[in-house]
């Protein structure tokens, strides 16, 4: 997500010297519309109010930044519009919801406004836009100014509580898997591909915001298929050379790069076959079409004459071990011969100390 802990604690620490009206209060009286929901403390620094949140799960249960937030004032027409927000999610970045396993499991995060007067009542209001309601309404706030306690360490307080995001997505058609923990966003993406041969292709979109180069394995892959008839077996990649030898300039030219509906981004010859550029972009949660290759009419005609730059373009990009540095994004795919007795894959990436599962019902035709 592009507003994660790293980016925004930048933002909070950077307000730390001491040189004008600072402020910080924990003793809060407030209504929140969901009971789980717990305003810990508001510090007031120079040029912002940061306001800091606990969520303790009901078991089974998800959380993130619905629509607009704004805090309004009692008495007044002004009001002041969300500029931040750390270790939580929004449905207006299109990234996945925080999703609790059981009850006790705790979120903490923080929400992040220009500075306002915090002497008189005030309230946050979400605007809703799914069908949820409302998680972040908290109303009639009056906070004790008589009495200040420390700031709070941004760094130590998400730390007792991260964030873990998880979710599906169907975008156009094409499936994909989401994830945001410790600093790293991955998707995961499935299509049916009848390129060069039948395959199921899969493709890696990874953004890595957490302060350090992380390292991608091929090895820290895992492929398993689960078939119709209960029977399980892993998988393993098919090699990179196998496709290439079927490349030639009249598939290209045929078109069959293209994946029908689920296309919706087209490339041209110059973003996609430029020596170093990567697939991907900051916005990890809409590359879901990078998995298609999908490529414009000139693009085509060019790799036609030239199938060489494609074969290149596909060793480029497949998988592979690579090492993402810190604030930038990473790309790679990979095929799996099609089998239509399958009927679900589930791919398990081992990367940056933990393990992630992306699990897939398969579709076999376009």
């Amino acid at each position: 997500m592009r507003k994660v802990i790293s980016f925004v604690l930048a933002s909070i620490l950077a307000l730390s010297v001491a040189n004008t009206s600072y402020a910080q209060y924990n003793k809060i009286e407030y209504t929140a519309s969901n009971g789980n929901l717990k305003l810990v403390q508001v510090d007031v620094r120079d040029d912002v109010t940061v306001m800091y949140f606990t969520y303790v799960s009901s078991g089974n249960d998800s959380l993130a930044i619905g629509g607009d937030i704004e805090v309004k004032s009692k008495g007044s027409y002004r009001t002041i519009s969300l500029k931040k927000y750390a270790n939580i999610t929004s449905v207006k970045d299109n990234a996945a919801r925080i999703r609790f396993k059981k009850a006790g499991e705790k979120l903490n995060f923080a929400l992040i406004f220009s500075k306002f007067p915090v002497a008189k009542e005030f309230s946050i209001i979400e605007t809703p836009v799914t069908s949820l309601p409302p998680m972040l309404n908290v109303k009639n706030i009056q906070i004790d100014t008589s009495s200040r306690v420390d700031f709070i360490d941004a760094e130590k307080f998400f730390a007792e509580a991260p964030m873990a995001a998880t979710g599906t997505k169907v975008i156009n058609g094409a499936v994909a898997q989401v994830v945001s923990d410790k600093g790293l966003s991955i998707m995961v993406t499935n299509s049916y591909i009848a390129q060069f041969g039948r395959y199921q292709r899969f493709f890696f979109d990874i953004e890595n915001k957490t302060g350090r180069s992380v390292e991608f394995r091929e090895s820290g892959v895992g492929i398993t298929a689960v078939y119709k008839d209960g029977k399980v077996r892993a998988m393993t990649p098919v090699p990179v050379s196998e496709i290439k030898g079927r490349v030639t300039g009249q598939e290209v030219v045929g078109g069959i790069l293209f994946a029908g509906a689920m296309v919706s981004t087209v490339y041209t010859i110059t973003a996609i076959s430029t020596p170093g550029m990567n697939l991907t972009t900051n916005n990890w949660a809409n590359n879901f079409s990078q998995t298609m290759f999908a490529l414009d009419g000139a693009a085509q005609a060019n790799f036609a004459k030239h199938p060489e730059k494609f074969k290149k373009m596909l060793e480029e990009f497949y998988i592979k071990d690579g090492m993402i540095k810190d604030n930038s994004t990473f790309g790679c795919f990979f095929n799996v011969r099609e089998d239509k007795s399958i009927k679900q894959i589930i791919i398990k990436l081992m990367i940056n100390g933990e393990v992630y599962d992306f699990s897939f019902d398969l579709k076999h035709t376009f």
